[in-house]
């Protein structure tokens, strides 16, 4: 009786290990694989040898020597649309390779980043503009946008009441800033990607995540705001949601702010402050602000990965990577098509 007690107890405490460790097993396997590939093109030592290069064929063949990637293209264009299908295949992959209770993770990030293809169309309409073929990933952008092509502007808010109702209204009643229009995309897709359910061992850092995406582009966006000199409730209009580490009260002090620098200095205290108070005196443009604020996302990324091992922290911190360096590689591209010194593309680039 005392032997049968032993062993029952020994096999609950085993099966208690198993059911905790379930978890761990669902992302074993993406964590690992997205480690083996990693992010080469956000690597100081990658970056200088791809800006050494003289030709676009010398830079395929560089990416190219990568196994996960396969350039295409003759023309810095057409690269870059191999670029952003690449994107997009790193995140089908993720999507293949995850618990199938992190798709609708997967196919709401497609969205938001066909979002700025919906943004894109959108401003061609305004300005009356004609638009060419425009190549998006997810089902819904696809039939939304076709159907946008070919129709007038006062056409548009009926076919997107259904599923971008306040750009709808925007319109409706006139509203015509481009940057208005953009937060209120946003806005709306960020609000998908905070509705999805995803496995509570990971429902933490994957709030955090989408918190950090939306600091940053109230960031941005309120800093773009003042540098074209918008007041304060012109700015207002730009925010897309309360972030992680930028509260309401931060916020606030930003809206309020004179200056771009005044701005920047509201966020003292903050992880994006570290990385931006370099940049404040004669601003002479906003891209190094924006540069500096990607490079503070691709830190939180590597910390997010640390801190959520092996679970979904690391295919953050891949994702994260992952635009950061298509976002490189579209720079360098188009510079060595345009035969800019490697120089200036550095001061573009985001590297870890």
């Amino acid at each position: 009786m005392i032997v049968y007690l032993v062993v029952c107890i020994a096999c609950a405490a085993v099966l208690a290990v198993v059911y905790k460790s379930i978890p761990y097993f669902r992302f074993a396997y993406p964590s690992a694989k997205v480690q083996a590939i990693g992010n080469p093109f956000v690597e100081e030592r990658e970056i200088n040898k791809l800006l050494e290069l003289k030709s676009l064929e010398s830079f395929k063949n560089a990416v190219n020597s990568f196994k996960d990637y396969k350039l295409k293209g003759e023309r810095a264009c057409e690269i870059h649309s191999s670029l952003e299908e690449h994107l997009i295949e790193s995140i089908e992959m993720l999507k293949r390779d995850c618990t199938k209770k992190l798709e609708k993770f997967f196919d709401a990030y497609i969205n938001l980043r066909d979002g700025e293809k919906l943004k894109h169309v959108i401003k061609k309409k305004i300005a009356g503009e004609k638009i060419e073929e425009v190549k998006v990933f997810s089902q819904e952008a696809r039939r939304l946008i076709n159907l946008l092509r070919f129709s007038s502007l006062e056409e548009i808010p009926d076919l997107i009441k259904n599923t971008y109702k306040e750009l709808a209204d925007l319109l409706r009643k006139g509203e015509r800033d481009t940057f208005v229009i953009d937060a209120s995309i946003d806005r709306e897709n960020l609000k998908r990607l905070m509705e999805v359910k995803v496995p509570k061992e990971v429902r933490e850092i994957y709030k955090e995540f989408i918190l950090r995406i939306i600091d940053v582009m109230n960031i941005r966006n309120i800093l773009r705001g003042k540098w074209l000199g918008y007041d304060e409730n012109s700015c207002r209009k730009l925010l897309v949601g309360e972030g992680f580490e930028v509260p309401k009260w931060r916020i606030e002090e930003m809206l309020k702010a004179k200056s771009v620098n005044d701005a920047i200095k509201a966020l003292e205290g903050t992880r994006y402050f570290n990385y931006m108070r370099e940049h404040i005196g004669d601003i002479r443009s906003i891209q190094p602000l924006e540069t500096a604020l990607d490079k503070a996302l691709l830190s939180i990324g590597s910390e997010i990965s640390t801190r959520n091992y092996p679970l979904l922290g690391p295919i953050i911190d891949f994702m994260i990577a992952k635009e950061m360096e298509i976002r490189n590689l579209k720079i360098i591209c188009k510079g060595i098509e345009d035969k800019l010194k490697p120089e200036r593309m550095k001061n573009l680039l985001v590297v870890r």
